[in-house]
């Protein structure tokens, strides 16, 4: 499979949560959110990070981070945008004091899945 054109940044609301999520496949992309956020550098090909904005009525945003310049576009893209998609979303979860469980897990599942299918499309 061939590298895949990807979208530098993108944002998406998730309204029932009351927050955004970020998504950089670039490291200038990155930076520019890092800089505003006040993130550590990642030092890994993607990383994800919760961070509230408390100059901004305490605005939830959370940040995906894939290096689309180190990443090829196949199995190896799916691998980080799940890996990275549980991450976010057991973040979510734990801000909001949502528990989850073996036997509870729905939240998180389907979390993960809203969260993975719009940093999916940010890199197909």
């Amino acid at each position: 499979m061939g590298r895949r054109r990807l979208v530098t940044a993108a944002c998406h609301h998730l309204g029932v949560y009351g927050a955004t999520l970020h998504v950089a496949t670039t490291r200038k992309a990155m930076t520019r959110l890092r800089r505003k956020f006040e993130l550590a550098k990642p030092d890994s090909l993607g990383a994800s990070y919760l961070t509230v904005d408390t100059k901004a009525n305490n605005a939830v945003h959370l940040i995906v981070w894939l290096d689309g310049d180190r990443v090829d576009g196949g199995a190896e893209m799916v691998d980080l945008v799940a890996h990275e998609s549980v991450h976010t979303a057991a973040q979510l979860l734990d801000h909001i004091g949502q528990a989850t469980t073996t036997h509870d897990s729905e939240a998180l599942a389907y979390l993960a899945g809203w969260v993975a299918a719009r940093v999916w499309e940010s890199v197909a």
